[in-house]
């Protein structure tokens, strides 16, 4: 990410809090190579997640790429009859909200149209 004026990215963090009663006065963000945690002063926070496909609860036997993103088909539907994947844990996923939105519904709409058939 290009360098911002009032911008700064905090990787490898892990938000705990968000600080603030009426409107955001900071995050907690707890270091994620030492479990450290710091308070940060900020009128405002973007936090990215996706990085790391969360499909550990999901059968192993459902295809996976090298990273372990779910393969899915055009439906979006995986190896397993009835179950889709939307967003940053299928494999394609494009990486921007707008991404897992449309994710989202064409999945919706796949599962639909087979509940159908």
């Amino acid at each position: 990410m290009a360098a911002q004026a009032g911008i700064s990215t905090h990787w490898r963090k892990q938000v705990e809090a968000v600080l603030g009663e009426q409107e955001v006065e900071g995050v907690r963000l707890r270091d994620l190579d030492g479990g450290a945690s710091t308070d940060l002063p900020c009128s405002g926070f973007f936090a990215y997640v996706g990085l790391a496909p969360a499909s550990g609860f999901l059968p192993a036997t459902i295809a996976r790429d090298a990273e372990g993103r779910l393969l899915t088909d055009a439906a979006l539907q995986t190896s397993m009859p009835g179950v889709y994947a939307a967003g940053a844990v299928r494999a394609g996923y494009g990486g921007l909200l707008t991404h897992a939105m449309a994710d989202g519904v064409a999945a919706a709409r796949s599962a639909c149209a087979r509940i159908r058939a």
